[in-house]
Order: C-alpha cells, then structure tokens, then sequence
C-alpha cells in the first residue's frame, strides 16, 4: 500500500510542478521582456540618442520613475547641454 501513495504522490507532485512552471514561467518571461525593453530605453538615453522624457513615455512611467529605475540599473543620465 506504502508503494502506491508513493506513487500517488510523485505523480501530483510532477503535475504540480507543471502547472508551476507555466503559470510562473510565463509571469517571468513577461518581466523580461520588460526588463529588455526598459534596458534598450536606458540605453538609448545614455547615448543620447532617445530623449528622456520620450522614453519614459514609451515605459508608461513618469520621467521621475524612469530617472530613478534608469540610476538604479546602473545607466548614466546624459547632461543636458
């Protein structure tokens, strides 16, 4: 009997376990494809070739959220001249 709730159990667990992985894998995927997209417009900026405030338009953020996460990633905000 032990054999079959062994059995029982590794099997809810598999499918447990996929059920997991595609409702958090998904949510993980869409914040990298986030992060991506915020990377390139911090990118962008830095070089000076987007500015700011377009791409904190294009991120759906305020241009003070985007200064703040743009410093945050590690991206130089370009004097402005």
């Amino acid at each position: 009997m032990s054999e079959l709730v062994r059995q029982y159990a590794m099997e809810y667990a598999k499918e447990y376990a996929k059920e997991y992985a595609k409702e958090y894998g998904e949510e993980q995927k869409e914040e990298g494809i986030l992060q991506g997209k915020n990377n390139m417009l911090y990118s962008l900026v830095s070089k000076g070739r987007l500015k700011i405030d377009v791409a904190a338009e294009e991120a759906n953020v305020s241009l003070g959220e985007f200064e703040k996460s743009m410093e945050e990633a590690g991206y130089k905000i370009p004097e402005l001249v």
